[in-house]
């Protein structure tokens, strides 16, 4: 039985007892309990003015108690002749300690990102130093961008996706990783997604048909679904995904607006043909476990290629025939013991980076072939 029906059995100076001291809140259409003494309600939000609402009449001094501030705002304006008042939840007090903005300045943020927090005077039940974002977070709906940086919260409630103005979204460098939720899909308008994750992204991920750049910074064996449906993706990074059974999954290949794709640090050994087929800006395979280039691998029109930290020792003499785009080639990290004789013939318009940021050359070329690409121009990082 509900609330309200259980409230409204009950003798009356029972239910002004129960009314006061429980804090439920019910749909704005009972009525009879609001003359009877509920003050509390959810009213969903509209922006004209129902005539069962212009009509109602309230005993004298009754105030009605609204708990989301944007809502509380509206009735205001729409009736007048009632008295509302917006009533704070700890979630509320919680979220103006965590963003260090009164209520009523959050609401109109655009821009929010919550830097360096722990649970410290937070009103929620917490473990260790860990918290939860306030469920509250989602009455923030003029939000476009929000992010979490370098705290320690571990969960993300289900009223984020109430969020449908948000365009970009981020979740890094906290102490805690948390899988992408469900929620995900109420932000349809998210154009920019970065993410570090657990164990999972959710399925409803495909929902979010704007989004144009998506980073997922991955625990090994994070589950992420097929991203192909996500016709506007053009920039792709996965980092540290080693669940992948030595290559690189199919649906990727599909995705054929793609002009930036990272797949770095995993456990890719073979490249897929179709790989090519992408109009790519921008290709990065570092960090892998490639020991062969494929033969096909010249027909990858991306201007930059970084095959850094592999395990490739042979460049193909097919590497030769690299598309005209290419302009730079990064393979600093991997044994090369044989490279193609006539390779200083891409020196006009490849350049090779042989050595990393540090200077490092872990490659065991002869002096005369480190000499030939170096005299590519590609000496250094």
């Amino acid at each position: 039985m509900s609330e309200s029906k259980i409230i409204s059995a009950l003798p009356e100076y029972v239910s002004w007892y129960l009314i006061s001291f429980i804090p439920i809140y019910l749909p704005f259409n009972e009525k009879t309990l609001l003359v009877n003494g509920w003050r509390r309600f959810d009213f969903e939000y509209h922006t004209t003015a129902k005539k069962e609402i212009l009509e109602m009449k309230v005993p004298n001094g009754v105030i009605i108690l609204v708990r989301d501030y944007l809502i509380f705002l509206n009735l205001v304006k729409l009736y007048p002749h009632l008295n509302f008042e917006f009533e704070k939840q700890s979630g509320h007090r919680d979220l103006e300690k965590i963003c260090g903005f009164p209520w009523e300045e959050l609401v109109t943020k655009k821009r929010i990102e919550i830097q360096c927090k722990t649970n410290d005077l937070l009103e929620q039940e917490c473990k260790d130093d860990t918290w939860v974002l306030p469920s509250e977070i989602g009455e923030l709906r003029r939000l476009r961008q929000f992010g979490i940086v370098e705290s320690t919260c571990i969960g993300y409630p289900a009223s984020m996706k109430n969020l449908r103005s948000l365009k970009e979204l981020w979740n890094v460098e906290n102490y805690y990783r948390n899988d992408l939720p469900e929620c995900i899909g109420g932000m349809s308008r998210l154009e920019k997604l970065t993410w570090e994750v657990n164990y999972e992204v959710s399925d409803d991920i495909v929902k979010c048909k704007f989004l144009r750049e998506l980073y997922l910074y991955c625990d090994g064996k994070t589950y992420i679904p097929d991203l192909s449906k996500l016709k506007m993706l053009e920039v792709l990074t996965i980092n540290n995904m080693k669940w992948w059974n030595r290559t690189i999954p199919s649906w990727i290949c599909k995705c054929v607006n793609l002009k930036e794709l990272v797949l770095q640090d995993g456990n890719a050994e073979i490249l897929p043909r179709n790989l090519s087929k992408l109009t790519l800006d921008f290709l990065s395979l570092s960090g892998n476990k490639i020991e062969v280039i494929p033969e096909w691998f010249f027909l990858t029109q991306a201007s930059h290629i970084n095959l850094a930290n592999n395990e490739i020792e042979v460049i193909p003499d097919n590497f030769l025939r690299l598309d005209e785009c290419v302009d730079y080639v990064t393979i600093y990290g991997n044994p090369l013991r044989v490279i193609p004789e006539r390779i200083d013939l891409l020196r006009k318009r490849v350049c090779f980076w042989l050595n990393d940021e540090d200077g490092n050359n872990s490659t065991h070329l002869c002096t005369q072939d480190i000499e030939m690409l170096e005299g590519t121009g590609g000496y250094g990082f």
